[in-house]
């Protein structure tokens, strides 16, 4: 897509202002001289799309900066920046003339005025086919209802603006009611669904653009909106599943059987043209050594990074803990969705150095992972700019409304007509790959101590070394870089001399068959150890006493101390034993669905686990109505820690803690209790901004601004 162009061209075309000087210069494009051909058309077609990436005003933001500060907020995560700013809707804190609120505001109606624009002008093209100017039709009204979705959803009573302002006239006009909007947008989406037919993911290379059954996938999300809270529209639930089951019936999209490859695939520009899971994406502007790329998503909410091959990730998302303990042992999403580690300065070839946080580290604060700059196959970066690809529409989601709508409707064992599928069974479609079960690989759930062994040293916490076990582990490269493979870690506690708990706290990944456990560090040949480390060889424990060299043999003595290598290696008892174990079968559990609170409860958690940091949790906990209750819920926690208990009788998780004392998680304020404190009832919708107040005479603002 020339996004290079679109964006001077159809701000010269839309802008008022300038019409009457574009029209005395007729070199120049104006409405009455554009839309002459099928490029021209091209061009047009990708401005309406361009909002979504540039954002308001004409500069590198759209989803990947605006939307960043009106998403977060909730119990999946926060920003750690400016908690005063009133520019921040994800403190709860934003005015009528917060440039955020302003900025979301302009990035949707800048995109309903392209789609104006082009809808009035396109029939004047005599070079294309009536079906060719159908299949155009049809992506501009969709794209327009979707941005008057977007619009309605977070603002609520907006102007309908559906003809292109003229004339300062013409920018006067009533709000229209949110439920009002919603009826229009479900009309207009099913009229360009029916326009698209020839337009089937198949026919495409490519996920930029809409397709029929992203309308479809789209339909089936407002469906669920305006059958939520504020509308509570409830007839919409069955279209909502009925436009899912249409996704699904296509046979056109599936799960891609890797989880994480889905987002190593944003990250690396590839299109997965076989499974097509994600549906429809915005890709960055990028060259394999541009660095004049504009999308900057990623580095903004990744990894904190500073230097190196991961060039600058401010890392200014942080996750709540309560994200982190919704997943449970063997959920693969967990590891790579909220970071392990952080990064320190990275060399120029490798992500290294990684530091993993140990098992009893504060959850507060971690940072995501799910898109990782380590993967993204341009060879120059300049601090934030970044290639990385960000998804609109996966199709785990329309499965996941699928099982939300027609559970609703029918109840969660009941058979979609059109898919052939219960809601039971597109929600384990999602958990199976969840826990690598569809890839044949998996991670390892518990750790098991069979026998605490003898002679470990008081207060030390020896690690757990895993061995062997067939991994079938990732192969390919990108820009030359291997892909990292994420192995388990364990650390055992010791009390009185024996193993008494042994703590997991990363599942590894790739796991055909389970790792042999050995509780310390194994011993191997040439390596330099330090005094007291203590080393397992055979099921015996040995003690360093002397630091050196191991030798080429390992220890066998029951007693005493021997010389191994240049290392002196004192006998201290017995080893402990472990054995590791994968993670029972990812699918429901009856009692997750037998009762309409249990399965409701199961959507949510579910939704969160898959979506994570994807741009939707907030606006779910709208439609539930749960949304002022989650936020003020944290704010709880804060001081007090989770209510849900661990099966010792211990918290989930305590009261907010710093991570560690360092840069960059010793936030300067407690982020996660502003919001909370902030948060009340006129929080549901933002402002609206005091540009269309005074801009549009017949505005009205939100209560409570």
């Amino acid at each position: 897509m020339k996004k290079y162009i679109i964006i001077i061209l159809l701000a010269s075309i839309s802008s008022p202002s300038c019409k009457k000087v574009l029209e005395t210069e007729p070199g120049f494009p104006t409405t009455t001289n554009f839309f002459r051909n099928k490029q021209e058309i091209d061009l047009a077609i990708n401005g309406i799309y361009d909002p979504l990436f540039s954002g308001y005003p004409f500069y590198q933001e759209g989803l990947n900066e605006r939307a960043r500060h009106a998403y977060l907020g909730t119990d999946e995560s926060t920003s750690n920046q400016n908690v005063s700013n009133n520019n921040y809707p994800t403190h709860y804190n934003a005015t009528s003339a917060s440039s955020y609120a302003r900025g979301w505001w302009g990035i949707f109606f800048a995109g309903i005025e392209r789609a104006n624009i082009f809808l009035e002008n396109i029939d004047r093209n005599i070079t294309l086919s009536k079906a060719e100017i159908d299949a155009y039709k049809g992506e501009a009204r969709f794209l327009r209802a979707h941005y008057l979705f977007l619009a309605t959803q977070w603002f609520g009573d907006i102007p309908l603006r559906i003809s292109s302002t003229k004339s300062l006239a013409d920018a006067q006009l009533a709000f229209t009611k949110t439920k009002d909007v919603y009826d229009y947008v479900i009309t207009e989406m099913t009229e360009a669904e029916s326009l698209l037919a020839s337009k089937t993911s198949s026919t495409v290379s490519f996920n930029e653009r809409v397709t029929q059954t992203v309308v479809q996938g789209i339909l089936a999300r407002v469906c669920l909106f305006a059958a939520g809270t504020p509308v509570n529209d409830t007839k919409r639930y069955a279209e909502a599943s009925e436009w899912a089951q249409k996704v699904i019936a296509s046979g056109l999209h599936h799960l891609t059987p890797d989880y994480q490859q889905v987002f190593i695939n944003h990250s690396s520009n590839i299109y997965d043209n076989v499974n097509r899971e994600t549906m429809w994406q915005i890709s960055a502007i990028t060259g394999l050594n541009d660095v004049t790329l504009r999308e900057q998503w990623v580095p903004r909410v990744g990894i904190s990074a500073t230097s190196g091959l991961l060039s600058v990730v401010s890392g200014w998302e942080r996750t709540n803990p309560r994200a982190y303990y919704t997943y449970t042992e063997g959920d693969l999403r967990r590891d790579w969705n909220i970071a392990p580690f952080w990064y320190g300065s990275s060399s120029t070839t490798t992500a290294n150095p990684m530091t993993y946080w140990g098992p009893n580290d504060s959850k507060w604060n971690r940072e995501p992972g799910k898109w990782r700059r380590y993967y993204e196959p341009i060879t120059e970066r300049q601090n934030l700019i970044s290639s990385q690809c960000f998804p609109l529409l996966r199709y785990a989601d329309v499965l996941l409304m699928f099982a939300e709508a027609q559970g609703n409707v029918n109840g969660p064992t009941s058979v979609g007509a059109i898919a052939g599928i219960t809601p039971v069974d597109a929600i384990n479609l999602v958990r199976r790959r969840g826990y690598g079960e569809t890839k044949g690989s998996r991670g390892i759930a518990t750790v098991t101590l069979t026998s605490g062994g003898s002679g470990y040293r008081a207060g030390s916490t020896p690690p757990i070394t895993f061995i062997g076990g067939t991994r079938n582990l990732r192969t390919q490269t990108i820009a030359g870089r291997p892909y990292i493979n994420e192995d388990p870690r364990a650390t055992g506690v010791v009390s009185g001399g024996a193993v008494t708990k042994i703590n997991l706290y990363t599942t590894g990944d790739c796991y055909v068959t389970l790792p042999t456990v050995v509780v310390g560090t194994a011993w191997n040949a040439s390596t330099a150890y330090t005094v007291n480390t203590q080393v397992v060889n055979g099921g015996r424990l040995y003690t360093v006493t002397t630091a050196g060299t191991s030798g080429s043999s390992g220890p066998t003595h029951t007693s005493g101390a021997a010389t191994n290598g240049t290392a002196t290696l004192t006998y201290a008892g017995t080893a402990a034993t472990a054995v590791a174990e994968f993670p029972p079968s990812a699918d429901l559990r009856t009692n997750d669905y037998n009762s309409a609170e249990n399965f409701i409860k199961s959507i949510r958690d579910e939704r969160l686990r898959e979506l994570a940091f994807e741009n939707l949790r907030r606006q779910d906990l709208k439609r539930w109505g749960i949304l002022i209750e989650t936020v003020r819920r944290t704010g709880v926690e804060v001081g007090a820690g989770s209510a849900e208990l661990n099966p010792d009788g211990s918290k989930w998780y305590g009261p907010y803690a710093v991570p560690r004392n360092a840069a960059p998680f010793n936030a300067n304020s407690n982020i996660f209790s502003t919001g909370a404190n902030n948060v009340s009832d006129k929080d549901i919708f933002l402002p609206i901004p005091i540009s269309e107040i005074l801009y549009n005479k017949l505005a009205t603002q939100n209560p409570g601004f």
